[in-house]
């Protein structure tokens, strides 16, 4: 069912957003854990590591989690699944289970967990996790994602190593 693949053989743009591969962040336990969409993040070289960088908001339930563990995944849900993706972006995991509640169901390899209704998934260890509070940004991206309803509420780079890439089959 799953085969692990090696980074070269990743189908994955620099921007993967707008290649259209939103992706769901998860962290946690298989028996306790929470995602979140994705929108900000990529994938780098970095200390000579396939790395995955992704930014988190203060305010975003998942965040206690990828704080918590040393490890999280990154996931790519085929086109029949984009509306749970949207519903993981547009709801609190604080208010319930939010996989239950998107239609998905939690799996696991190697002890981190994911969506099992994936195409592909990034496992990943943390190596960093960079607050962005006191980060100096240019005028238009401090007013346009720090300001107003922003305000107060910074996201925190996390860098993660890739250790195993699983594809379905």
């Amino acid at each position: 069912m799953w085969q692990e693949i090696t980074a070269d053989a990743l189908d994955w743009g620099p921007f993967p957003r707008r290649k259209g591969n939103w992706f769901l962040v998860t962290a946690g336990k298989e028996a306790r854990c929470n995602a979140l969409l994705g929108t900000y993040g990529g994938l780098l070289s970095l200390w000579n590591r396939n790395c995955a960088a992704v930014f988190i908001r203060e305010s975003r339930y998942t965040k206690e989690f990828l704080d918590r563990e040393d490890r999280f995944s990154l996931a790519v849900l085929p086109e029949a699944y984009r509306d749970a993706v949207r519903y993981c972006g547009a709801h609190s995991g604080r208010e319930g289970d939010k996989f239950a509640a998107a239609g998905l169901t939690v799996t696991s390899a190697d002890g981190v967990p994911f969506p099992a209704e994936a195409s592909l998934v990034l496992l990943c260890r943390k190596l960093c996790a960079c607050p962005m509070a006191d980060a100096r940004f240019a005028p238009d991206i401090a007013a346009g994602y720090y300001a107003g309803r922003w305000e107060g509420n910074p996201h925190t780079m996390y860098i993660g190593e890739i250790e195993k890439i699983l594809r379905k089959d």
